[in-house]
């Protein structure tokens, strides 16, 4: 009977340990993923990658934030368990990450309508940065996207014409084919002079020089991302170095001039909300733009703040 009870308490200790050791990795505190980052992203239509931004809030487990993308943004929910990470876009076009965390990189797949593809994406900034005008840290309801329409029936065939005078008059009797007409979408609507003074503020006491190229940049935002990263990871190069370096980039010239002033080129890549508003201002609004610069820097000369 001893030998019996010491064998099952051999098999209840093994058990518990078993236990233990499956229960501990759903323990695991979840991983620190709050910050900046950046994210490249293959397209799920042509396989090209795409440049993204998100930056991030947690809170536990829970976290939330501000996506920016090429074509939409907006808010973000989602939640991290130990090392697994996944949250989805608030979007108009509803986007849901999933990767597996590792210190300052993610890797994973995300879908969108059904369909996956691969993303990585590289933590930037520290998560104390002041996130932009506009970002959402409340819960907000999901959307869904909206399943196209199912196709209208096929008209029944018309009956063969018995001779050339009927097929004529079938002809011209037939409704107009409207199909190949396409309406263009609306130019958005002019930015009045107060918001695009609000709009250029930031920049407005910069250099003619640098102004000139910051608002030729901003029509880049994803290059423009993908410089400040660039310039993050060679600091060691400068002055000349540095320009021949960023020469061989595939950027807009405008976007290689801006990498000689990395505080700019940073202000642009982690705002770049704003910075998308102020490139579609210039191109849409270009003497207006110009005209508000003055505006400001009227002001600040009025103000004392400049020479």
């Amino acid at each position: 009977m001893g030998t019996i009870n010491a064998a099952l308490r051999l098999v209840g200790i093994a058990l518990f340990s078993l236990l233990v050791c499956i229960a501990t990795p759903a323990q695991r505190p979840p991983d620190n993923v709050a910050g900046d980052w950046i994210i490249y992203s293959t397209n799920v239509e042509d396989g090209q990658v795409v440049v993204k931004h998100v930056q991030i809030a947690q809170f536990g487990s829970q976290i939330t934030g501000h996506f920016d993308g090429p074509n939409q943004s907006g808010a973000i929910e989602g939640e991290v368990h130990g090392h697994r990470i996944r949250f989805s876009t608030v979007t108009r076009n509803v986007l849901h990450f999933g990767g597996d965390i590792f210190g300052d990189t993610i890797t994973g797949s995300y879908g969108i309508h059904g369909r996956r593809a691969s993303w990585e994406a590289i933590r930037t900034t520290a998560s104390s940065q002041d996130y932009p005008t506009g970002t959402v840290l409340s819960g907000m309801p999901m959307l869904v996207p909206t399943p196209p329409p199912a196709p209208a029936p096929a008209p029944p065939p018309a009956p063969a014409p018995t001779d050339a005078a009927q097929a004529q008059a079938a002809q011209a009797a037939a409704p107009p084919d409207t199909t190949a007409q396409s309406s263009s979408a609306p130019a958005p609507a002019p930015q009045t002079p107060e918001q695009l003074q609000a709009l250029v503020a930031p920049i407005a006491l910069y250099p003619d020089s640098l102004v000139a190229q910051v608002l030729a940049a901003a029509s880049y935002p994803e290059q423009i991302s993908f410089a400040d990263y660039w310039v993050s990871q060679n600091k060691n190069l400068t002055g000349e170095a540095l320009a021949q370096a960023a020469d061989q980039q595939p950027w807009d010239s405008s976007v290689k001039a801006i990498t000689q002033f990395p505080t700019v080129l940073h202000t642009l890549a982690s705002n770049l909300t704003w910075t998308s508003s102020l490139g579609e201002a210039f191109h849409n609004q270009e003497a207006d733009v110009m005209a508000a610069i003055q505006v400001m820097r009227a002001k600040a000369k009025a103000a004392g703040a400049l020479a």
